[in-house]
């Protein structure tokens, strides 16, 4: 029956917006009025929009043959959003008519249960109005409240009123949604610098030999690999090599004591071959090289058997797990047992050996700002991170500096100082995204760039994740006022609440003012120094509501400097308190 009147409710009123029916206006005795008036609606978490009001209904509001239907919407500018339950009134002679004809005709009024008897024509009455509808909630702000009023007993259309009640004004409307975030300034401190190099040569070499055949397969190419790498980092002026290690290896086939042996002696081979190769060693530097051997074990035959997808792969994968922590003879002895021995043995067990080499150095350290940019400009693989970001911050424009940061960020992927400060950067000239980007690569736990990465997230609207970053961090004060304004946006009023009144900033007095806490907000607004029109506009609101004319019309008159906010309070009905007031309207003509 409640959806069937509202229905009709929503025919009349999208027939009186088309049909051209003007409401007659009542005399001022004779005027619908309306408590609390205006009736005001702060939207919630939820789509659900509550009315609740008394409507009086003077004498002789209704022709004595006719009833009066009211009709509430909500509407946008002059679209229907949502139809609420109608009320009828009827008068008596119009009850007594329509009792007739429900006892003639069977007549059946569709407005049954919504119908309010007048007993004389000179009674008032008050009808207590309450009902829920649903709006979405973006579509909620600066709506209207309309009671459509239309008279039934003549036979023709008649619109005997529009009368403007209130409306819904969503706060969160003024929210300046700023999260703090800050760059993040590098330290810079002397560290020294101590790195290593590593590589391996692929070489073939005979059955049980240690010669390195140069025109056998790859060897002389793997050779000069090796050659070139160790050549390059003895040459460099900026570094200073303590080691160099060769490690050689051998089959798993065989007895280990013999593979080690033969691993050891291969291992030597490539070292005497570098030391007779390499231009310009020093006895120092001679002394520098040793060697060593590692087991090549079952590892390698395994990964080739599962390369080729070769079916009998679990029988070598179970013997070396099962005798994992035995040696290479043990488990050779169990695959040499295998039915597939011979194929393991032709196909897998590799030509050619593994001698690695790796090189320990340390890198002069630059400690002058001039010896950084000189160095900086030629050798930015000598830098370590402290020395990169330093280099950021001596640059003259922030396109040196960005592109500083991303060259960090080359070398150093982890750099949570570069991130920060490149994303910031970003987000500045507006590329959200690259700078949601930038972030996304960083895991340290530092505050103030998780901070940074929640803001990120908040900016690309996802609030859920940008929530459970924050709230890690909780005991930074950017992110707590950033989680405060995360919990407002999505309308978790008491949470932000919590969180954002120790700023005691407009933003902090909007929620309050959300909540219906306006002795809050107006304190926060009266200990703030803020004189921008949106912090003018927040104290227009709070002088509304405790009816204080002055100070309304002072802080309006600097509020609607702003040419959006002027438009806001054209339709804004937290104000329609004043509205009919002229100073109203000359403070709008004005501006």
């Amino acid at each position: 029956m409640r959806s069937a009147l509202i229905n009709i409710a929503l025919f009349i009123a999208a027939a009186l917006s088309v049909s051209g029916c003007s409401a007659s206006r009542h005399s001022a005795q004779k005027t619908l009025s309306f408590s609390p008036a205006p009736c005001v609606v702060v939207p919630g978490l939820s789509d659900t929009v509550i009315v609740d009001m008394d409507i009086n209904v003077p004498s002789r509001y209704v022709s004595k043959r006719s009833r009066a239907v009211f009709v509430p919407v909500i509407l946008k500018d002059t679209v229907v959003l949502a139809g609420m339950s109608p009320v009828a009134v009827d008068a008596p002679i119009y009850s007594e008519k329509l009792e007739r004809k429900r006892k003639l005709e069977n007549y059946e009024d569709p407005y049954t249960g919504a119908v309010r008897k007048l007993r004389r024509m000179r009674d008032t009455l008050l009808i207590n109005y309450a009902d829920t509808v649903s709006v979405p909630v973006d579509s909620m702000d600066q709506t209207r409240f309309k009671l459509l009023v239309t008279s039934d007993g003549c036979g023709v259309c008649g619109a005997l009123d529009t009368v403007d009640f209130g409306g819904i004004s969503d706060p969160l409307a003024l929210l300046d949604f700023e999260l703090k975030v800050k760059e993040i300034e590098p330290k810079f401190v002397v560290k020294t610098k101590i790195r290593e190099g590593r590589g391996e040569a692929d070489l073939m070499f005979g059955i049980n030999s240690s010669e390195i055949d140069m025109e056998r397969g790859n060897n002389r190419s793997e050779m000069l690999g090796m050659l070139n790498a160790v050549q390059n980092i003895l040459s460099d002026s900026l570094t200073t090599v303590s080691s160099v290690s060769i490690i050689g290896s051998a089959s798993a086939d065989g007895p280990l004591s013999l593979n080690a042996r033969l691993a050891e002696s291969r291992a030597n081979s490539a070292k005497n071959w570098l030391l007779s190769n390499l231009d310009g060693l020093t006895r120092e530097q001679r002394r520098l090289f040793s060697t060593g051997f590692k087991p090549e074990g079952w590892g390698p035959v395994l990964a080739a058997m599962i390369l080729a997808s070769d079916a009998d792969t679990s029988s070598v994968q179970d013997i070396l797990r099962d005798y994992a922590g035995e040696n290479d003879d043990v488990q050779e002895r169990y695959i040499r047992a295998l039915p597939i021995w011979n194929k393991i043995k032709e196909h897998y067990l590799s030509s050619t050996r593994k001698v690695e080499f790796v090189y320990n150095y340390s890198v002069r350290s630059f400690t002058t700002d001039e010896e950084m940019l000189e160095m900086y400009a030629t050798r930015p693989d000598a830098f370590n991170e402290e020395e990169m970001l330093r280099v950021s911050q001596l640059q003259p424009d922030s396109s040196e500096k960005e592109r500083v940061y991303r060259n960090v960020l080359a070398y150093f992927p982890d750099s949570y100082t570069a991130a920060n400060n490149l994303a910031l950067m970003l987000f500045s000239r507006g590329d959200t995204l690259a700078a949601s980007e930038v972030m996304a690569g960083i895991n340290d736990t530092v505050p103030v760039a998780m901070n940074t990465k929640a803001a990120m997230m908040a900016y690309e609207d996802d609030f859920a994740e940008a929530d459970s970053l924050l709230s890690l961090y909780q005991e930074l004060p950017e992110a707590r006022y950033n989680l405060g304004m995360v919990k407002a946006v999505c309308r978790q009023y008491e949470q932000a609440d919590s969180l954002l009144r120790p700023f005691a900033d407009v933003n902090s007095a909007i929620v309050c003012i959300c909540l219906g806490l306006y002795a809050e907000a107006g304190g926060i607004m009266e200990a703030s120094e803020d004189m921008s029109p949106e912090a003018e506009y927040v104290r227009t609101l709070v002088a509304a509501h405790d009816n204080d004319a002055d100070a309304f019309f002072n802080h309006l008159q600097a509020a609607v400097a702003d040419s959006v906010l002027k438009k806001r309070a054209e339709t804004d009905v937290m104000l329609d308190r004043y509205r009919s007031d002229v100073r109203f309207s000359v403070i709008m003509e004005e501006q």
